[in-house]
């Protein structure tokens, strides 16, 4: 390393380490590990298949519209900071608009499914159609109490896996990242 680059890698600050989930052990936990993750997968897959009119399809399209139209945005500081919070809406204009092509695309849907999906969720005013095919979450939507319920759920749900994870041994945690 060059005196130069030696000097601006001593002069930046150290960050902290995090603390981070490393596997302990390897293939012969597998099936203990899917089992714990498809439980998980099935209790919030029934929660939005209750959300979305008992159908796991329209959640999809609709999950991936709420998905895309910020993944951007999410990345920016600010952003997150200001809407890190579900209760703070983000309107039409902080939401990136997606077609039923890229929403096709990234389910595994095929189109003209996703198009008869787009007519349901616009009837029921979970979507609305920002400019001619290209849709974002209708502002408020996911504010209600049923879906803040479900929100909040699936995040004590997502918890208990990983507790479960830790208690039966699957990951540890570990202060250095040169563990994971």
């Amino acid at each position: 390393m060059s005196d130069n680059r030696q000097q601006i890698a001593s002069a930046a600050p150290a960050r902290p380490k995090r603390p981070q989930l490393v596997a302990t052990r390897g293939r012969e936990d597998l099936r203990l590990f899917l089992h714990l993750i498809a439980t998980f997968v099935h209790r919030v897959d029934n929660a939005r298949r209750e959300l979305y009119f008992g159908d796991l399809a329209l959640a999809s399209v609709a999950g991936t519209i709420a998905l895309q139209s910020i993944d951007p945005k999410m990345r920016d500081t600010a952003f997150r900071d200001k809407f890190s919070d579900l209760r703070s809406i983000i309107g039409v204009q902080g939401q990136h608009p997606v077609n039923a092509l890229s929403i096709a695309e990234a389910t595994g849907v095929p189109r003209e499914t996703v198009r008869r999906k787009l007519k349901i969720l616009l009837q029921k005013g979970v979507i609305i159609e920002q400019s001619r095919g290209l849709y974002v979450i209708k502002p408020g939507f996911a504010q209600s109490p049923q879906h803040i319920a479900v929100i909040e759920q699936a995040v004590r749900d997502a918890i208990q896996l990983l507790n479960d994870c830790l208690r039966v041994g699957l990951v540890n945690l570990s202060q250095d990242p040169a563990d994971a």
